[in-house]
């Protein structure tokens, strides 16, 4: 079921990573999205964020929380702010730890539902 408030696309995206669901976390995306990489790059579009997020999920990541700290809306725009943290698996096999305050914007789309627009995970890195 798609996002009915723009702080639930937080939830999914949280439970689609420690599913290991590339499809569904693609679903939370508009087609053409920005978002940053894990180096703080700026990358845009459907294909680059596909490989982006199959690449995250390479690592086995498990979100331990993912919250919403702040929303704000107008008219069909939502600027959310999340604090997360999350382990995964690096090159060598060793358990890391993984924390941000991200940043993101959402778009209401026609049906009602949200779907992500620019997605920042690591704030203002």
């Amino acid at each position: 079921m798609p996002a009915q408030t723009p702080a639930e696309l937080h939830r999914m995206f949280q439970q689609a990573v420690n599913d290991g669901a590339v499809d569904a976390l693609v679903a939370l995306y508009e087609p053409e999205p920005a978002f940053a990489t894990r180096a703080g790059d700026p990358a845009v579009g459907g294909t680059a964020l596909r490989a982006h997020l199959a690449g995250l999920l390479a690592a086995r990541p498990h979100f331990d929380r993912v919250a919403t700290t702040k929303v704000f809306e107008t008219g069909d725009i939502a600027l959310t702010c999340s604090d997360w943290s999350a382990t995964a698996t690096d090159a060598h096999g060793a358990t890391v730890a993984m924390s941000g305050r991200g940043t993101e914007v959402a778009r209401r789309q026609p049906d009602g539902t949200w779907l992500l627009v620019i997605d920042n995970p690591w704030g203002t890195r």
